[in-house]
């Protein structure tokens, strides 16, 4: 059991404990790079078949721009990651042309974009270590705003509810905007509610290097109650009241995805997924789970999508992945393995309500449709409900077996 060392990898982390951004999104661009803005906030108009798509006007709207590589390595750090989520969100959206798009549209794997969209996108992608498509980091964790908190300014995470979020940039036409935004709010609400969830748990990881009992065992009620609020956050929010079941799989999913080759590696790239969730992976990790379910592979790969900070910081707590396990059936503290148990069954009861909604978001209003899943695998949406239910179910096994057997130890 290596002891926890805190090297400049995690150190960065624990100046900001969270996956989301340090700052609140900027809303605008230095020029020449504005222009990219303004296409994006005007996007929905296009994004259907009875308005054209979006291919023809973006097409037709980018032919006139130019710019300059300098002046992308002019912008800030903050200024280079609002021209990545910006670019990419009109990458995706070019991709698929209009929502509902058509099927054969799932089946595609490689795609010309124009010029003045993918050479800034990749450009700035490269600069930034980041995936050449959109990413739940860019197009959702830095595609918000806050009631009362300035653009550019430190976020105030402690201060934010569901409420208080707004989307920086809607590319749906305005009958699904709302959709749509509740959708990007669910995952920004979770990252902010699992803030404490990553502070509880570097403070078990402190714990059990300085053999503190006391302290894990309130690091481990402190990760218990986090995981609990990031179950209920999914289940006020996820339901079919606040969020359409048919409007979601049609108008809302299919923009998120890209199952395009990368140009470089060939491989295909999956886009947003909600595998790249931070404290949900960070939590698997510190509770010592294993990855070699479907799922837990997928959640291995997804790591490639995270900004280049947060895969770093991941990297460098793997060699710790099994300290608190190897802790707590050194030391057979009954009191500790109960609050270790409680820790896993909330992560259960996250994932059981996680299969049962999804199960139904995929089902849709019940028609056969092409979905693509997690896997870039192109499905009958039938056939996907009934692979997510396996993959799914097999993860939900792959945690509870690490619950502590107190006559086994």
């Amino acid at each position: 059991m290596p002891p926890f060392v805190v090297n400049d990898r995690i150190q960065l982390f624990l100046n900001h404990p969270s996956f989301m951004p340090l700052k609140v999104p900027h809303t605008q661009l230095p020029e020449p790079f504005n222009i990219y803005v303004d296409l994006l906030n005007n996007v929905h108009l296009w994004n259907s078949k009875d308005q054209g798509g979006v291919r023809s006007f973006l097409y037709n709207a980018l032919s006139d721009v130019s710019y300059d590589n300098k002046q992308i390595d002019a912008l800030d750090y903050w200024e280079q990651e609002k021209l990545l989520s910006v670019l990419t969100m009109l990458a995706h959206c070019y991709r698929w042309d209009y929502l509902p798009p058509e099927p054969e549209e799932f089946l595609k794997q490689n795609m010309s974009f124009p010029d003045q969209l993918w050479k800034p996108l990749s450009y700035v992608a490269d600069r930034l270590d980041h995936p050449h498509c959109g990413t739940l980091w860019s197009i959702m964790l830095m595609n918000f705003q806050v009631k009362g908190q300035a653009p550019g300014t430190n976020l105030q995470i402690d201060k934010i509810t569901f409420q208080d979020l707004s989307l920086a940039h809607n590319w749906v036409c305005k009958e699904f905007q709302g959709q749509l935004e509740h959708w990007i709010k669910i995952f920004i609400m979770t990252e902010l509610v699992g803030t404490t969830a990553n502070k509880a748990c570097i403070q078990v990881l402190n714990a059990i290097t300085e053999n503190d009992k006391e302290v894990l065992g309130k690091a481990l009620e402190l990760l218990h109650e986090s995981i609990v609020g990031i179950t209920t956050v999914f289940n006020r929010e996820v339901r079919g009241q606040k969020l359409n079941m048919a409007q979601w799989r049609e108008y809302i999913q299919p923009s998120f995805i890209w199952g395009l080759r990368d140009t470089q590696s060939q491989s295909l790239l999956e886009g947003v997924s909600g595998l790249q969730i931070g404290s949900i992976q960070l939590m698997d990790l510190v509770l010592g789970l294993e990855m070699e379910s479907t799922m837990g592979k997928a959640m291995m790969g997804s790591r490639k999508y995270f900004p280049k900070h947060s895969r770093d910081f991941l990297g460098a707590l793997e060699p710790y992945r099994n300290n608190l396990k190897s802790y707590l059936k050194k030391i057979n503290d009954l009191t500790l393995n109960e609050k270790y148990n409680l820790c896993i069954d909330a992560l259960e009861s996250y994932r059981v309500s996680h299969k049962q909604r999804g199960k139904a978001y995929i089902k849709g209003d019940g028609t056969s449709k092409s979905i693509t899943t997690t896997g870039l695998s192109v499905q009958n949406s039938l056939e996907a409900i009934k692979q997510f239910d396996e993959d799914m179910e097999k993860r939900i096994q792959e945690t509870i077996k690490e619950k502590i057997d107190h006559q086994d130890v």
